[in-house]
């Protein structure tokens, strides 16, 4: 079976066994493809997204092409050229070729197909995947390095994931897929790409980067920095915390590990102390130099991480002390959860064990689509995320649906007045105690509540399917920002693979 869009080879020997195969992701590209053909608008809002970064790379390298020229002596009544202040430009010259938007736009998707592209087995099904090379073929360009295709998808902005999930979710009421009547709200915890925080494995691993951090600023022309010491104590770390994590269930644990911090305190105490007087001769250092703006911006960003850095490291013995030895309770807010990933929190739903990560929110229809995603800071109340996650939902549906089901987390007599008098919904249905506590009993038993509550149980296999058939349980990017980029994209593919499982019926 041939595609328009996966037209293969036309050689007489290869045409045969190079048709696309008849799979589920090669029915997903079909989907993805004629997605664009009903809204081509995407190609320009995705070209719009790879042309300003592009952009900013030419305002870069003009800069320090003038920065060059300024750098040298020139004969006196001399047209010095490149002299003159470098404005923002407006075009792009004929350089490399750069990834169309129709192919960034299709690794988007794939990439939010495969749950991500970093692991080997991603990689093995890119290098093995048929569909990907007949698309390739027809476009008439080689496989593309696997940091060429995460340089250019992590261009594409949250506006422009958002406005294909728009047009993904208007094509679907265009065809007759789903009118949006009938809707589920549920939320879900999502891992972050980081390991379950202590305090000493947070110490030590602040005072490790610190440490590779400062050696790499020998690249940057700035003196290398020496010291006999400080690897003996961090390696005299590194044995603390792995003695305190045995800790755990040992008789007089809590003893045992008061120990082991009161020693750990006085070595992350001595490698903050270090790092202090080390990085104020470099600052000092780094304002006398003279580097190409991009070069000084580089090195900018790697001071003040070093900078950042520091003050972490300060701030975690200073409130694990309070906790470990003073016995005091430290807000949560105040504890820091992870380095990698600084937005990640611990996330308690229900009676389920704590993660460190997210906690999104999604909205889905009757026929099973992921309407709309919200990623909220922080453990964020069920309750508190009513409103954002119906109004995302019915602006991106234009329909204000006829019922809308919750579980109990959602129940509050003002979410449900909003939803019923101010935004019109018939049917408001909280499953649990709580929503039966302030549903009418008449409507508690009416059987379009019961058909709600369901239709919330449902949501359920949505969700199960989603985490674990499109990793969106857990995350590969870190920082709120990346992360709702990378679940949207997850999202959007999910809703692909729905669309050609209900065209195939």
């Amino acid at each position: 079976m041939m595609y328009d869009y996966l037209p293969g080879i036309f050689s007489p020997i290869l045409h045969h066994w190079l048709a696309a195969p008849c799979s589920d992701f090669a029915f997903v590209l079909q989907e993805a493809a004629a997605l664009l053909d009903q809204h081509p608008h995407l190609l320009q809002t995705i070209e719009e997204d790879l042309r300003t970064d592009a952009l900013v790379k030419k305002e870069v390298r003009l800069k320090d092409r003038q920065a060059r020229h300024q750098q040298h002596l020139f004969l006196a009544g001399t047209e010095v050229v490149g002299a003159q202040p470098v404005s923002q430009p407006q075009q792009l010259g004929q350089g490399r070729p750069r990834m169309s938007a129709r192919t960034c736009y299709f690794f988007l998707i794939i990439r939010g197909y495969l749950g991500g592209i970093k692991s080997q087995q991603a990689r093995d099904f890119l290098a093995e995947s048929l569909s990907v090379h007949l698309y390739l073929a027809r476009e008439g360009i080689p496989m593309p390095s696997l940091s060429t295709i995460l340089e250019n998808t992590n261009k594409l902005s949250q506006q422009t994931r958002d406005a294909i999930l728009d047009s993904q979710i208007q094509w679907i009421k265009q065809r007759g897929l789903d009118d949006f009547q009938d809707i589920t709200v549920d939320s879900t915890a999502t891992e972050a790409n980081s390991c379950w925080p202590t305090d000493s494995h947070l110490m030590l691993a602040l005072a490790k980067r610190l440490w590779r951090d400062l050696d790499q600023v020998e690249n940057f022309g700035l003196p290398k920095l020496e010291d006999e010491q400080l690897p003996e104590i961090l390696e005299d770390m590194g044995r603390l915390n792995f003695e305190i994590a045995c800790a755990s269930g040992k008789k007089d644990a809590d003893k045992i590990r008061e120990e082991k911090y009161t020693e750990f305190y006085n070595l992350a105490e001595a490698t903050s102390q270090f790092f202090a007087e080390a990085l104020y001769p470099l600052r000092q250092v780094a304002d006398q130099q003279k580097y190409l703006p991009s070069r000084k911006r580089k090195l900018e960003a790697h001071l003040a991480g070093l900078e950042q850095d520091l003050a972490l490291l300060d701030h975690i013995i200073h409130y694990s002390i309070e906790r470990v030895l003073e016995k005091r309770k430290v807000p949560t807010q105040e504890k820091v959860t992870s380095i990698s990933d600084p937005d990640a929190s611990f996330i308690s739903k229900g009676q389920r064990e704590t993660q460190l990560g997210y906690r999104p929110q999604v909205s889905k229809s009757s026929t099973g689509f992921a309407i709309a995603i919200l990623v909220p800071e922080g453990n964020a109340a069920d309750s508190e995320q009513l409103r954002p996650i119906c109004e995302a939902t019915f602006r991106r549906t234009g329909v204000i649906p006829y019922s809308a089901s919750f579980d109990d987390g959602y129940t509050s007599h003002d979410n449900r007045q909003w939803l019923k008098e101010e935004m019109g919904v018939a049917v408001v249905s909280f499953s649990g105690a709580k929503g039966k506590k302030i549903t009418p009993e008449e409507d508690w038993l009416a059987a379009v509540y019961r058909e709600a509550r369901r239709m919330r149980s449902a949501v359920e296999s949505v969700i199960f399917q989603i985490k674990h058939c499109f990793s969106f349980g857990r995350v590969l990017r870190r920082g709120i920002d990346k992360v709702r980029q990378e679940l949207t994209e997850k999202v959007v593919a999910f809703n692909f693979y729905r669309l050609q499982y209900l065209t195939r019926l």
